[in-house]
């Protein structure tokens, strides 16, 4: 269906925020496209986003500092999880 890719993201994240803290690190959202409808299933890319991050944090030796950022390019959003 079709959805705001930037509200599947902040939902996504949420749950890492504790985590995070607790650690010592950071979660920062670099949300910049500005066209960010998207047709997608709202499950696997929700999935998808949440096990890139929890991969990043499991496997990081060092304090993670982690960011999720957005960025249109041409008709594309593009997402990046570093």
């Amino acid at each position: 269906e079709t959805t705001d890719l930037h509200t599947l993201i902040r939902q996504a994240v949420e749950p890492f925020q504790l985590s995070l803290t607790e650690q010592g690190g950071r979660l920062t959202l670099d949300l910049q496209a500005l066209h960010t409808q998207v047709l997608v299933d709202k499950l696997h890319i929700t999935n998808v986003l949440y096990n890139l991050l929890d991969n990043a944090i499991k496997y990081n030796c060092n304090v993670p500092e982690l960011t999720v950022a957005t960025h249109n390019e041409k008709e594309m959003i593009c997402v990046t999880v570093s």
